[in-house]
């Protein structure tokens, strides 16, 4: 029966672009292109595919077919498969070819297609496939939801892979196109296969459709936490600060996104940790307002930490001063925001409210 309803998904509910998305295998031909967004397309005619079912009232029509709910799941999980090892075996000829007609003879902007590629698009799979069906039916309608939580460790494992071929040690070894080099790669192949089996196994049960999703959106904003507060150090040590901040605006401004995002799908904290939490937050506003004028004042006015001459020591790479310098203004500005939220905010807070009882009560009247 299930096999039967295979067939049904594969000529009526299939949407035709996952037939023309599982064809973009023919992109590993394009010399310097991120090749693990070339097989995330095809997951994109898997979502179109859930999409196309549910405005078509695909799960009402299997309800009143003689079948049970576990084999039309087990039938739409056929389907992602198959079009997934469709898209990795259209794609094996051109993987073959890009190594020979790319004119720098790699791929610069991330890994080559080569074995090493493959295993990892299988453990990409397997991530997708773990997260997406599980969450999707819990309520077979919100497609939308489970892609985009499905998405989230996608990308971070797209990004890692791209960003692992640049590195010294492991780039050479996932970049490598001749056959010693690739028959060298096959342990990535074996993991990114076993990864996609253990995957599919894990997919049957519930805990994933709780922890995982979340799991993924914590990693991707601790993540994006990391990269913002280096890119922030290295800030400090520009000498025109100003410029840098104008030019990496954009990304430092998704970073941020991306660490708001994150955490708040992320992971729950435990009570305590949420409290203090919830207490910093109230005093955000507050640090946002008096944190620049501080430093600014006991930088430049005070010359605390102590400092001599014209030129800053942050400018001068002394990571010692700025070390001291950084706990002393988040010190002041905390003390300060402390002190504003108790003795200004609060208080202003609590007559206005009273203010707008008063003069409710009295339009009452």
């Amino acid at each position: 029966m299930t096999a039967k309803i295979f067939s049904k998904d594969l000529r009526l509910a299939a949407h035709p672009m996952m037939y023309v998305f599982a064809l973009f295998g023919v992109m590993l031909i394009i010399p310097n292109y991120p090749y693990t967004v070339v097989f995330f397309y095809g997951l994109l005619g898997i979502f179109f595919t859930f999409l196309n079912g549910r405005e078509n009232k695909d799960v009402y029509y299997c309800a009143v077919l003689p079948v049970t709910k576990r084999d039309q799941v087990r039938a739409r999980a056929w389907l992602v498969v198959a079009v997934e090892l469709a898209e990795l075996v259209i794609a094996v000829p051109f993987a073959f070819l890009s190594a020979r007609i790319n004119p720098n003879g790699t791929n610069l902007a991330g890994i080559d297609a080569n074995v090493a590629l493959f295993g990892c698009v299988l453990l990409i799979y397997g991530v997708f496939n773990v997260v997406f069906l599980p969450v999707f039916y819990k309520t077979a309608i919100r497609a939308g939801r489970a892609f985009l939580l499905a998405v989230i460790p996608m990308t971070v494992l797209m990004v890692l892979v791209e960003a692992l071929s640049h590195f010294p040690v492991v780039g050479p070894y996932l970049d490598a196109t001749d056959a010693a080099g690739q028959v060298r790669q096959l342990p990535v192949l074996a993991v990114g296969l076993a990864a996609a089996l253990v995957f599919a196994r894990l997919a049957r049960g519930g805990w994933t459709q709780r922890l995982l999703p979340r799991a993924g959106c914590t990693v991707l904003g601790a993540l994006a936490l990391a990269w913002l507060n280096a890119q922030l150090r290295t800030q400090a040590y520009a000498a025109e600060f100003q410029r840098y901040q104008l030019v990496n605006r954009m990304p430092l401004a998704l970073a941020a996104a991306a660490v708001l995002v994150g955490f708040g799908l992320g992971l729950t904290l435990p009570r305590p940790v949420r409290r203090v939490l919830s207490w910093l937050a109230a005093l955000s506003y507050s640090f946002y307002l008096w944190h620049q004028m501080l430093a600014v004042f006991l930088k430049y006015d005070l010359h605390l930490p102590a400092w001599t001459g014209t030129t800053p020591p942050n400018q001068q790479g002394d990571t010692a001063w700025m070390r001291r310098a950084e706990a002393l203004y988040w010190l002041a500005a905390l003390a300060v925001s402390i002190a504003a939220y108790y003795l200004i905010e609060k208080p202003a807070a609590r007559h206005l409210k009273k203010t707008a009882q008063k003069m409710h009560a009295e339009k009452a009247r």
